[in-house]
């Protein structure tokens, strides 16, 4: 949700990517272009093991993170 709502506020969902998380098919169809999009972004990475984990909840480290990325994002553009 918190990548839906990020790119949300960004205005745009178009990438040209396709989601390579080894959980990928976890991750709702709703959200898909909205993970691709922070990908794309940088804004999202997701995990060292490759995986997004669709299933947590951001903690606030992350949603820290994501929003200090998001300044950059919208500053650069």
């Amino acid at each position: 949700q918190a990548a839906t709502m990020i790119m949300r506020s960004l205005g745009e969902v178009e990438t040209s990517l396709e989601l390579t998380f080894e959980d990928a098919e976890s991750i709702p169809e709703w959200a898909q272009a909205a993970i691709l999009g922070a990908v794309e972004k940088g804004i999202i990475t997701g995990f060292e093991d490759n995986t997004f984990k669709p299933d947590l909840s951001a903690t606030r480290a992350q949603a820290a993170k994501m929003l200090s990325k998001l300044t950059v994002v919208r500053f650069e553009d």
